[in-house]
């Protein structure tokens, strides 16, 4: 019984900061995000990946929680969305990080484009 009382924990958790983030589907980001949004700790080190990549002027736009399984679906990671002056308002960089917060990819999304840095998307 610990176990389930654990899963329901974690699946309220994991609802709110789906909600808090105001993700939309279609790998879109919506919504404003102010701060760690509801104590997200991957967020640290998904900052700490863009000063890696030399970008310090960026502001969190969104967080999208990726999910494994079909019947109850576990948090796999997150997408962590920033606009910056980099993209010219046209676009998203974006960090993706397990569930354990490793970071696995910083890339551009739309129209922005920054030299050193992988582009996906429209």
């Amino acid at each position: 019984m610990k176990f389930i009382s654990a899963l329901a924990s974690a699946a309220v958790v994991f609802c709110s900061t789906l909600v808090m983030a105001g993700s939309v589907n279609g790998g879109m980001p919506g919504g404003s995000v102010a701060g760690d949004l509801n104590g997200n700790s991957c967020i640290a080190p998904a900052l700490a990946s863009l000063n890696k990549a030399g970008i310090t002027n960026a502001t969190l736009v969104s967080i999208q929680v990726r999910q494994n399984g079909s019947e109850m679906p576990m948090p796999s990671g997150y997408d962590y969305y920033f606009s910056s002056p980099s993209c010219g308002g046209a676009g998203y960089i974006v960090v993706t990080t397990t569930d354990y917060c490793y970071t696995q990819q910083v890339y551009t999304r739309y129209n922005c484009r920054i030299p050193g840095l992988s582009h996906f998307g429209f």
